[in-house]
């Protein structure tokens, strides 16, 4: 492989058609998105119908691991390539190629193996492995994205890759479990396979640009080698988001620049260069420190309890496919709502009012699942048509999905707003990252909160603690109103 820094074409390349362009993300983030909602909503339910204990369960959430750890190999992919293949098809082609290899392993894998030891581990490792293909996949498509897609194209480039990871979470989760209703297990993972094939034939077509290289100099400082312009202007971030080419306030700019000050004779040195220029940044000031620990507390509630809500459902008596249409498809058309919601709401308040009413109404509608599980009284019955307990339990679902929605795009808005210019990709991937490995923690010590406690008192807790982890937004805001006043 070939070590190269990029920012435009060569006159070798030409960027493609801006139609194929956008039909060729909206296939890679689809893909992105079948795994993940195969994970966190399909393999919760299929795991309880199997008798799998709520402990188990919960340490299926570590599966998802390589999301949260991706920024430790990010950088290599924006570095290393094969020439003749291009810089984004040389990842996106081997991890399309090992996403599918797992699927097509999982398909000769039946639920019924899995009381086997053996065979859990062996399932387990092929899910591991397809996490770690998505997550790579994840960062060679959004740097192909920057890339390929103009100024003007980015807002629709933003929209596709929303819509390709919702539409690859509901297929991958609330499809899969339709089907598997319907259909045998091998059946429906082969064609999850056929799909993962599908979405990888538009960037076999590509003939991807050849990115020139870019001058390696010195600044005035010594501080080091300048990165590569895409790098530097890297918009189109992991949550599909775009970072505005805005400056940082005063403090925050000096913080970047002791951050990335040191030089960069040797090997140490450029090791601890790399260090403080990608990481350093977020240690270098009192508000920032206080916004990381907004980060490590922010999802807690949500991830926490989120993992045993459809367990509950199996053991209420819901089928896969109630499950499936009800409650995924349906909390996911729900969380849509939400963040176009959460937009509107941004543009008249401030960031901190708006994430701690965000937080604050989603750790309230988490308690209402305790309701759920107060009043339910026996085993639900598809015989029994459609009654008001279930109908409460879809329309507690589909708010607390509406609230999720809100929150989200809440804080990864503010997660834009202190990403630097010249390290945008970087700084949105370690923030993300920081909240994704919080999570994957916190779900797996929710199946022996939820064993210890039942679901009532399990519930209840979680609503409590996320009320009470409200405390970091506070102080974040009040140094926020220090440092920026009105």
């Amino acid at each position: 492989m070939q070590e190269l820094s990029t920012d435009a074409p060569s006159k070798s390349g030409a960027r493609p058609p801006t139609r194929f362009t956008y039909l060729l993300l909206l296939a890679l983030y689809l893909a992105q998105g079948l795994p993940v909602g195969f994970v966190t909503q399909a393999l919760p339910v299929i795991l309880r119908e199997q008798q799998a204990s709520l402990v188990l369960i919960g340490w299926s959430g570590v599966l998802l691991m390589p999301w949260g750890l991706k920024f430790l190999w990010a950088p290599l992919q924006d570095r290393y390539y094969w020439p003749r293949i291009g810089l984004g098809r040389s990842w996106i082609l081997p991890t399309q190629g090992v996403a599918l290899l797992c699927v097509a392993g999982l398909a000769l894998l039946e639920p019924s193996l899995l009381r086997d030891p053996q065979m859990a581990v062996l399932f387990a490792s092929l899910l591991m492995l397809l996490a770690f293909a998505g997550a790579t996949q994840d960062v060679s498509t959004d740097g192909l994205a920057v890339r390929l897609l103009a100024a003007g194209e980015r807002s629709m480039g933003n929209a596709i890759q929303v819509t390709g990871s919702r539409m690859g979470l509901i297929l991958g989760g609330g499809g899969a479990l339709l089907l598997l209703d319907m259909a045998p297990w091998r059946t429906v993972m082969l064609g999850m396979a056929g799909l993962i094939l599908l979405t990888t034939v538009p960037v076999w077509l590509l003939r991807e640009p050849a990115w020139r290289r870019a001058r390696k100099n010195q600044d005035v400082a010594g501080a080091g080698t300048v990165r590569h312009d895409a790098e530097l202007k890297r918009a189109l971030l992991p949550a599909g988001e775009m970072v505005e080419q805005t400056a940082l306030p005063a403090e925050l700019q000096q913080a970047d620049e002791v951050a990335c000050a040191a030089p960069v004779q040797g090997l140490l040195p450029r090791i601890r260069h790399f260090l403080r220029t990608e990481f350093g940044y977020f240690l270098s000031s009192p508000e920032l420190r206080a916004w990381l620990g907004v980060l490590l507390v922010y999802k807690l509630c949500d991830a926490f309890t989120s993992g045993m809500v459809k367990p509950m459902l199996v053991d209420m008596g819901y089928s896969k496919s109630q499950i499936g249409t009800m409650v995924v498809m349906l909390g996911s058309g729900a969380s849509l709502l939400g963040a176009v919601a959460g937009h509107a709401v941004l543009r008249r308040v401030s960031r901190m009012r708006a994430l701690l009413g965000f937080n604050a109404l989603q750790a309230l509608t988490t308690g209402c699942y305790a309701l759920i599980a107060l009043l339910f009284s026996g085993k639900v019955s598809a015989a029994d048509g459609l009654t008001a307990f279930d109908m409460l339990v879809y329309g507690i679902n589909a708010l607390e999905h509406f609230t999720a929605g809100m929150a989200l795009v809440g804080v990864l808005t503010t997660v834009m707003d202190y990403c630097r210019h010249r390290n945008g990709g970087s700084d949105f991937t370690l923030q993300v990252s920081i909240m994704s490995t919080v999570s994957g923690v916190a779900h797996w010590l929710s199946g022996y909160a939820a064993e210890a406690l039942g679901y009532l008192g399990y519930f209840s807790a979680g609503m409590v603690l996320g009320l009470l982890l409200l405390g970091p937004l506070v102080r974040w805001g009040r140094l926020q109103r220090q440092t920026h006043p009105a």
